[in-house]
């Protein structure tokens, strides 16, 4: 180990959501990163952009900066804290930019500063496509047909010489290596065309699809004494590499024998050790059905997704180790962190098989051939069947009855369940179970979905026990079964007819009961200490009950856990206050890139589905004196209603007049209007709720009696202009004292109302000095992880001791109903993407503070990667009720050096007072067409929009708003968020007058 008298200093580069796939698996990898170079006597400071990062939590790196990652901020940092080494989450495409960069501006060689772990030369051959290929010939590993075009003729030309699917990869200007699948010659120009606008010189890099391939991740270690092995590996269900959205992965691999597995894995460490990797690595194989041969399409240094499944999977901590490994220790050094007995130089050994699944539902959009993912949860489940995995993983996604999501096709037509076996979506193993129950035979799904038949023989076992029900209701030979198998009670009640309730009497009556099995690395060939278990009908059970009190923690159904919304860092920070309490923590969940579930947490983890039937079980067994379901998303709300009934001791559970609703947050204020009339709470009718001037969002705690408040947010617009997650800014800068303490007093007139214990969050608007409600949300948000950190207030763990029974005046710390005063100026904002088509994926979120408002939205843009220009042109479309303020903005946005654009009434009011404007042309294109010309020929380089989108179509608002993003230029929407810019150029800008 590294002597801590002898520690180095070490920053680390964190993430960005533009170019993560999943916030969630890239905060896991973070935090990760973060706690193994503390574990070796590392000074670790973290920096980073994300406000809902567990990462950025003050708790968690020595020093944390949530600041933009550019080169100008990074290398203040950098001379302000002098570190020794410096390491990139390398999952993270800008943060190994940012090291290149970092680098060829010679800050790194001027401070001596040293890239842990695998060298850049290394990373950057990885990385780029030809190189990629270039150093696998070297290695004699097989690569597929691909080449650099410089021309959409070019690319046209590939692709008819190789045919469909193709790839297609370019590189962003922020080094972002981005992919399309083209399966029409008509896509294939598209996005030749589109990337050849920007970046005429550059080539783009064009391969083979492999479709029918098994599609096989390997995930492996190497130290710098070049010792190597093969932690695990995962296989995806489908062979068609394009298709992203029906992810569903496998660890261990099913499908190849022992001369397959030996042929890869051979491959596999020739591989990293060629590269010299230190640390960990996923490489993966795409490997032909009927044929001995192979090709590699992949290398991660550093961890994905696949890293995260087989950690939680096998219990071997590969990040932690990676890690160490790129510190410089070596395999033969470190000891398994369950027993510090035995060395981590051996393979991992399974008994059990766990599968991942990804979901894509509520209302997320998921286009065809677009490798981007647009994830709204995953989950993982294990069993010892590959049947009990499968059943058990797909229902974690469906906390309602455990049944729903599995029945959705049974109401298709025959047609319906063709196109949705040809174009698959997240529900693709519904359908597949249906094509079966309709008679489809496993070799003709096969040769539609090009899924392997011994996925589908397993799938088609389940519809034969499904049979066997059928014929044999109330036997306890089918339902033992049918239990082993990973069946859950509603899913039985339905073949049987009967209810879930039934089905649950007739197992405990004749002790068909689930144990629990600790999920270990070894098969138990090893002795370890597990503290995380997962449920399976079997004879001997793993699992005892803790003896001591504890609080038992429930999450979000995976559909809902978005990591976006904070509720990871808020179980985390949940299970450290029961703790600090004197309180054993128990968790279920069933994330795989929730750190929450991590065996450091040193929490006793069930990692099985968030259903009633689970839940259940694991009360009967652990016994805890209360559950806690506020932490856990709006569905872990829901399920207290009928925990509550069945005599489970929910801490907070929701008052039923609320609870109906609170999964969907619509209709809450129909729910609570009686209420608000009666405490003389105006409230915001509908539709005049975007007339609105000002929103505000309130953050409260209650305890029964007193009604505390840790903040008060103010929205202030879109970041771009687009999607529905404003901008927020803490403390509030257009609110006076008196319309605050108004909105408090409402606020907490309401909370004691509700005779809801814990955090509530209160949305009101002002429309002309009216105060009016809007809306409520129980429970954790996104904006929780943003406020505490703004605040330093500690929200989560202030409501965690309500709770527990102690109030808020017995907390004598804390201040009554005030919000915590900060010398600084904080902003969140959301960053968007467009995809080729004309919509909007949410990416995730960004944090800017400084001593202003105008510094701390210049740094929210760049921390979104969108950049305000010093001087250029300004698009001016102002509302009705903005255009008194066009003067003045004209007059001081021209003072700096600003040519303004507006349409032609504007102007002429303009040029009436003396003030030079160009005038749009008039034509018979729609401004908002005109102006995206204008936009995406770079003749603007910021664009002000306040008209009111309601008078707009989604296909108008798009139209300047896409066209903006796509240019990487600011688009600014409220006259808060404009005045505050306004305000930030005018100080960065010299004046300059004649004598």
């Amino acid at each position: 180990m590294i002597n801590k008298a002898k520690a180095k200093k070490v920053l680390v580069i964190g993430s960005t959501p533009s170019d993560s796939d999943s916030s969630a698996n890239v905060d896991y990898g973070t935090a990760q990163i973060i706690l193994s170079l503390k574990e070796i006597g590392y000074e670790v400071i973290l920096v980073d952009s994300n406000p809902t990062a567990l990462a950025t939590n003050k708790d968690r790196a020595d020093k944390v900066y949530i600041e933009p990652l550019t080169v100008d901020f990074v290398s203040q940092i950098i001379r302000k804290e002098r570190p020794n080494e410096i390491f990139p989450v390398l999952h993270n495409s800008l943060s190994f930019y940012l090291m290149e960069e970092l680098a060829h501006s010679g800050l790194l060689e001027e401070l001596h500063i040293k890239v842990l772990g695998t060298s850049q030369q290394t990373i950057q051959k990885i990385k780029q496509p030809e190189t990629f290929r270039k150093w696998m010939q070297t290695l004699k590993e097989p690569t597929r047909a691909g080449q650099g075009v410089y021309s959409q003729t070019e690319a046209l030309g590939f692709a008819e010489k190789e045919g469909f699917p193709l790839l297609i990869q370019s590189q962003t200007p922020t080094g972002e290596w981005v992919q399309e699948w083209c399966s029409t010659n008509e896509k294939v120009k598209k996005v030749a065309a589109a990337h050849f606008l920007l970046s005429p010189h550059t080539p783009i890099f064009i391969e083979t699809g492999l479709t029918g391939y098994k599609l096989i991740q390997f995930e492996v270690l190497r130290d710098k004494k070049d010792q190597a092995l093969v932690v695990s590996t995962s296989e995806n269900l489908k062979t068609d590499e394009s298709d992203q959205k029906t992810m569903i992965m496998i660890t261990p691999s099913q499908t190849l024998t022992d001369l397959d597995y030996q042929l890869l894995r051979d491959a596999a460490l020739t591989i990293v050790r060629g590269l010299e990797i230190e640390g960990g690595c996923t490489i993966q194989f795409a490997f032909h059905p009927n044929r001995f041969m192979y090709y590699v399409t992949k290398i991660d240094p550093g961890f994905t997704r696949s890293t995260l499944l087989v950690s939680k999977a096998t219990g071997y901590p590969i990040i932690k180790l990676s890690v160490k490994l790129a510190a410089g220790l070596t395999l033969d050094t470190l000891k398994n962190p369950f027993n510090e007995t035995a060395y981590l130089e051996y393979e991992p050994t399974l008994d059990y098989i766990t599968t991942y699944i990804s979901n894509w539902s509520n209302g997320t959009s998921v286009k065809r051939n677009s490798p981007k993912k647009q994830i709204t949860g995953e989950a993982m489940a294990i069993g010892r069947t590959l049947e009990e995995s499968i059943l058990k993983a797909f229902r974690s996604l469906d906390t309602a009855d455990g049944v729903t999501l599995l029945k959705t096709a049974t109401h298709s037509n025959d047609e319906e369940i063709a196109e949705h076996l040809l174009h698959a979506q997240y529900d693709h193993l519904a359908y597949l179970l249906e094509a079966l129950r309709r008679g489809y035979t496993i070799e003709e799904l096969s040769e539609v979905t090009k899924i392997e038949l011994f996925f589908l023989d397993k799938l088609a076992h389940i519809i034969e026990i499904e049979h066997e029900l059928e014929r044999h209701p109330s036997d306890l030979t089918a339902l033992r079964s049918a239990k082993e198998y990973g069946f859950s009670d509603s899913a039985i009640a339905a073949l049987w007819k009967t209810t879930a309730d039934e089905v649950n009497r007739l197992r405990n009556a004749h002790d068909i009961v689930p144990v629990y099995k600790a999920i270990d690395s070894s098969a138990g060939e090893i002795a370890a200490q597990s503290t995380c278990f997962y449920s399976t009908y079997e004879e001997e059970n793993e699992s005892t009950a803790i003896g001591k009190k504890s609080i038992l923690l429930l999450t979000a159904s995976t559909g809902m856990n978005d990591p976006r919304r904070g509720y990871d860092s808020a179980l985390l920070q949940a299970i450290t206050a029961i703790q600090e309490a004197g309180y054993e923590a128990i968790l279920l969940n069933s994330h795989p890139a929730s750190l929450s579930t991590d065996f450091s947490v040193q929490a006793k983890t069930y990692l099985v589905p968030s259903t009633v039937e689970d839940i259940v079980q694991v009360v009967q067994l652990e016994k805890p004196i209360g559950v806690m379901v506020q932490f856990g998303g709006p569905e872990a709300l829901e399920l207290s209603k009928a925990l509550t009934p069945l005599e489970i001791p929910v801490l907070d559970a929701v008052p039923s007049y609320l609870v109906s609703k609170e999964a969907e947050n619509d209709g809450m204020i129909e729910l609570i209007q009686p209420l608000l009339a009666e405490l003389a709470i105006p409230y915001a009718a509908p539709e005049n709720q975007a007339m609105a001037d000002e929103q505000i969002e309130v953050i409260s705690i209650s305890d029964g009696e007193r009604v505390l408040f840790p903040g008060l947010i103010e929205h202030i617009g879109h970041l771009n202009g687009v999607g529905t997650e404003p901008v927020m800014v803490h403390p509030t800068q257009t609110l006076s004292e008196q319309k605050q303490q108004k909105i408090k007093e409402y606020a907490a007139r309401l909370a004691l109302a509700l005779k809801w214990t814990g955090i509530t969050t209160m949305y009101f608007t002002i429309q002309q000095e009216n105060i009016q409600f809007l809306n409520l949300t129980l429970g954790t948000t996104q904006t929780i992880p943003f406020l505490s950190k703004a605040t330093g207030f500690p929200i989560i763990p202030t409501a965690v001791q309500v709770l527990l029974g102690n109030s808020l005046a017995a907390q004598l710390d804390l201040k009554e109903n005030t919000q915590t005063i900060s010398p600084a100026v904080y902003v969140k904002a959301p960053v968007y993407s467009f995809s080729s088509e004309p919509e909007i994926d949410w990416m995730g979120e960004v944090m800017g503070s400084d001593r202003t408002l105008g510094k701390a939205i210049f740094k929210t843009f760049e921390a979104a990667q969108v950049h305000l220009s010093e001087f250029g042109s300004i698009l001016l479309l102002l509302s009705e009720k903005d255009q008194d303020q066009a003067e003045e903005l004209t007059r001081r946005f021209q003072q700096i050096g600003y040519r303004m654009l507006t349409t032609q009434p504007l102007s002429q009011q303009l040029a009436e007072k003396g003030l030079v404007v160009t005038a749009l042309d008039p034509s018979f294109e729609s401004i908002d067409k005109s102006s995206a010309k204008r936009i995406n020929k770079k003749e603007i380089q910021l664009v002000i929009d306040t008209r009111a989108s309601k008078t707009k179509t989604v296909k108008e608002q798009l139209t300047i708003r896409q066209a903006a993003h796509e240019q990487n230029i600011p688009l600014l929407t409220s006259i808060t968020t404009i005045s505050a810019v306004l305000n930030f150029l005018e100080l960065r800008t010299f004046t300059t007058n004649p004598i």
